[in-house]
């Protein structure tokens, strides 16, 4: 299954350069997307990611859109709604912002590399690559903390560089910084075949476990939301305060009416609540697992 979508996400990328090239753009490739042409590296993912200038972004979605895909959904204020085709693989496109979270400034774009197998595309160069995959896994998705798909691909990105990266001078908060700090420490060790600890053992417990359950659960927008939540106490201060501004910017949201923004004021307590509740039972559930797993290991 892996595989399989390995080579459907390659053939989207060839479908989408393709129009690409046709328009003159040479998109960024970000994330695992970057991989795709190394057999050695590549890692299945949901989606492909873009990058490249706003009037550039939306020049090629309307070339997209000519050729048949469309969108889906509403995008978040990152990247514009997903575009997808029939039997596709959803599309995201991010327009170069200043001041962007994720490290996607326009100056990013102007530093881009040539892509070694795609001639028309370009990566990020390794610096802007590094802090990218960390921001994303460890900031952007707090879920992703640990996950050894992600730490492959910064642990790939930091074989390239000359010197380690300075997180300090990424213009992150201290709250933010730690966990920064953890992920490119992990991804070194993986990088340098040192063995050691995880030490996101155990929000990946916890995440493993709140997936397992809302999986199989009803999908409700409060059930989702407290889902949200419930990962984002566990992940700590950097994560709550993330999930309060871009609350604030989405209640501030002028493509929603007064009364859905109203509506959700007025259920957030009880998304809270459900998620406090929710965490307190996870992390029970979270230490007898490791306690019964340390438990086999000594008796082996």
């Amino acid at each position: 299954m892996e595989l399989q979508r390995i080579l459907l996400l390659r053939l989207e990328l060839a479908a989408v350069l393709e129009v690409a090239t046709g328009l003159g753009l040479k998109p960024v490739i970000l994330k695992g997307g970057a991989a795709l042409h190394n057999p050695d590296l590549a890692v299945p993912a949901r989606d492909l990611d873009l990058l490249l200038p706003h009037d550039e972004a939306r020049a090629l979605l309307a070339g997209m859109e000519r050729a048949g895909w469309v969108p889906q959904g509403r995008g978040p204020s990152h990247h514009f709604a997903d575009r997808v085709r029939p039997g596709g693989i959803p599309v995201e496109v991010h327009p170069a912002q200043e001041g962007s979270d994720f490290g996607l400034e326009p100056a990013v774009v102007e530093r881009a590399v040539p892509h070694p197998a795609f001639p028309s595309a370009r990566l990020l160069a390794p610096a802007d690559q590094v802090r990218h995959l960390a921001y994303h896994q460890t900031i952007q998705h707090t879920s992703h903390r640990g996950r050894l798909r992600d730490l492959l691909l910064l642990a790939d990105a930091l074989r390239s560089m000359p010197a380690p990266p300075e997180p300090h001078r990424w213009g992150v908060s201290s709250a933010e910084l730690e966990p920064l700090t953890t992920t490119l420490t992990l991804a070194d060790r993986i990088a340098r075949a040192i063995p050691g600890d995880d030490p996101t053992e155990e929000t990946a417990a916890l995440w493993y476990l709140l997936d397992a359950e809302t999986t199989h659960a009803p999908r409700t927008a409060i059930g989702r939301l407290a889902a949200r939540w419930t990962f984002d106490l566990a992940a700590g201060e950097a994560s709550t305060a993330r999930r309060w501004r871009l609350m604030s910017e989405d209640q501030f949201d002028t493509r929603s009416s007064l009364l859905v923004r109203s509506a959700r004021l007025l259920v957030f307590p009880l998304v809270l609540l459900i998620a406090t509740r929710r965490l307190s039972r996870l992390r029970s559930a979270a230490a007898h697992a490791r306690a019964a797993d340390q438990g086999i290991q000594r008796g082996q």
